[in-house]
C-alpha cells in the first residue's frame, strides 16, 4: 500500500504550529510522501524543519481557501504511484487515536473514498478536513476532471456548496460509494434540543433576546433545523463514545459555546488519550 498526502497549511502569523508538526509527524507513520501547500509565508526555519521530515512544501498565494490548495497539490502528484490519497488541512487537533488504527478500522470498508465524520447540512456528504481517496478513484477521469475545475472562489458558502458538498455528490453521481470512519451518529436533532440550545444562548448573552423578537423567522427557522455539523455541536460524545480522532480548531475560535467548550475538553482528551493537550493550549493562547 502505498499512500500520498496533500496537507493544506494556512496560519496567520505565517507559522508552522508544534501541533501541526504533531499531526504531520503521526501522519509520516501511514504515508510515503506528504506534500504541505501553505498560503503563509512560512519562516526559512520552518521550511527547512519540514524538508528534514521529506516533506514537500509548496508556497501559493493566498486565494481560494483550502480546497485551492488541495488542487495545487494534487497537480504535484504522479497519482498513478499511489493506491491511496489523503486530503486534510490543518483546522483540527489531533489525532488522539493512532492514524494506523483508524486506517485499520476502515481497511476492510467497502468503499470508494472515505472521511473522519460526514454531515447532511445542504446534502449527505463527508467533511472536507480530512478524505481518503482509493485506488480506483484515484485512476479515474471523473476524478481529474473534478479537481481541474475547481477555481478560485472567495465566498466560503460558495466554496463548501460547490467543493465540499459538491465533491461528494459528483462522486456519488459517477457511482462512487463512501463511508465515514464515525458512524451509527444521529445528524438529525429535535425541535427540543435546538430550543434547549438557543435557550442557553440566550442566558449567556441576554441582549441576544431583542434579535429574537425582531427577527423570530430565523430563530424559528434554526428551532426547526434537523440537520447539524456532529463535529461541533457533539464533539465531547464522539470523543467519549465514537473515538474520534480529530478535535476542530473552531470549536474555540467561532463556536457560540467556546467558552464552555475550553472549560472541557482538556480533562475529555485526557481521559481518551496521550496526547498532549498544552499543543491545543499554547495554540489558542496564540491565536485567541
Amino acid at each position: 500500500m502505498t499512500r500520498a498526502c496533500i496537507f493544506a497549511h494556512f496560519d496567520k502569523h505565517d507559522r508552522v504550529d508544534e501541533y501541526v508538526y504533531y499531526y504531520l509527524n503521526e501522519l509520516l507513520t501511514i504515508t510515503d510522501k506528504i506534500v504541505l501547500v501553505t498560503v503563509s509565508d512560512i519562516l526559512v526555519e520552518d521550511v527547512q524543519r519540514l524538508k528534514s521530515l521529506n516533506i514537500e512544501v509548496i508556497k501559493r498565494e493566498n486565494q481560494g481557501y483550502d480546497f485551492y490548495s488541495y488542487k495545487v497539490g494534487i497537480k504535484s502528484l504522479d497519482l498513478e504511484r499511489f493506491d491511496e490519497l489523503i486530503i486534510c488541512n490543518d483546522s483540527i487537533y489531533g489525532p488522539f487515536v493512532s492514524l494506523a488504527e483508524v486506517f485499520s478500522k476502515m481497511e476492510n470498508k467497502e468503499c470508494d473514498f472515505w472521511g473522519i465524520t460526514a454531515s447532511k447540512s445542504i446534502a449527505y456528504h463527508l467533511q472536507s478536513y480530512f478524505f481518503v481517496y482509493r485506488n480506483n478513484i484515484l485512476k479515474s477521469a471523473e476524478f481529474l476532471d473534478f479537481w481541474n475545475n475547481v477555481v478560485i472562489l472567495d465566498d466560503k458558502s460558495d466554496i463548501v456548496r460547490e467543493y465540499e458538498v459538491g465533491l461528494s455528490l459528483f462522486l456519488f453521481e459517477k457511482g462512487f460509494t463512501s463511508r465515514a470512519y464515525v458512524e451509527n451518529v444521529n445528524y438529525e436533532v429535535s425541535k427540543k434540543d435546538n430550543s434547549f440550545r438557543l435557550f442557553k444562548r440566550l442566558l449567556k448573552a441576554p441582549y441576544k433576546i431583542f434579535r429574537v423578537l425582531t427577527s423570530p423567522y430565523q430563530y424559528w427557522s434554526a428551532i426547526k433545523r434537523k440537520n447539524t455539523n456532529t463535529s461541533l455541536v457533539y464533539w465531547d460524545q464522539l470523543l467519549l463514545n465514537k473515538k474520534m480522532p480529530f478535535l476542530k480548531v473552531s470549536l474555540f475560535t467561532n463556536n457560540q459555546d467556546s467558552k464552555e467548550n475550553l472549560n472541557k475538553f482538556e480533562e475529555i482528551i485526557k481521559s481518551i488519550s496521550n496526547y498532549p493537550t498544552s499543543l491545543i493550549k499554547k495554540h489558542l493562547k496564540r491565536i485567541l
